[in-house]
């Protein structure tokens, strides 16, 4: 009998939880609806931030028009050019400073925005409020600095399980977890619970 009343305690206490789950991903989505052109405006701005930094790390310009033609050198040619168009040391000292703060404020902005509104997925801005972004969010998680490790893992861990976070996503953010040991093709071909497994 107590057996029985125990296991029917379980059950009730579990659908609860699921109810309260379910209910939570509600209200973020209301609230993204309502706050998403403030959402995509600010991802939009973490990503340009990442990306431009990172562009100009590689290529020393934030020129677009020579980006453009940089991307379509050889792998050989654009050594050459670095070789004699490369900054000194001290400016990639700061440029590697810079770029370390750039990705913890953007980690600490997404973290944020997740607390609210869930994993802002671009797929899921485009769901809810039809709006894009210049790039997905999960970009910005594997450019995330250490100390926020164990924060990225439960987000990104919970945004795949509820759907919100592609499992290729997943996986490439596991990769960057597990400290980037291995190639990320490597890393793509195995199974979730493996790159779990791997912390």
């Amino acid at each position: 009998m107590k057996y029985i009343t125990i296991t029917k305690l379980f059950i009730l206490l579990l659908l609860l939880s699921n109810n309260g789950l379910s209910q939570n991903l509600n209200v973020q989505d209301s609230l993204l609806k309502v706050d998403i052109e403030s959402v995509t405006n600010q991802i939009d701005y973490m990503f340009m931030a990442d990306q431009l930094h990172r562009n100009y790390w590689k290529y020393r310009t934030f020129d677009s028009g020579k980006l453009d033609s940089l991307n379509n050198l050889t792998d050989s040619e654009l050594d050459a050019y670095l070789q004699t168009n490369g900054p000194d040391s001290s400016t990639i000292s700061f440029i590697k400073t810079q770029l370390s703060l750039i990705d913890s404020v953007n980690t600490k902005n997404l973290i944020d925005l997740t607390a609210k509104y869930g994993f802002p997925s671009n797929h899921r801005l485009v769901t809810i409020g039809g709006k894009s972004t210049l790039g997905d969010a999960y970009i910005l998680l594997i450019h995330s600095p250490d100390c926020f490790r164990g924060e990225i893992r439960k987000i990104a861990k919970t945004a795949y399980e509820n759907g919100r976070l592609k499992e290729q996503s997943y996986k490439h953010v596991l990769w960057h977890l597990n400290g980037r040991k291995e190639s990320i093709l490597k890393s793509m071909n195995k199974s979730v619970e493996e790159l779990e497994r791997s912390e």
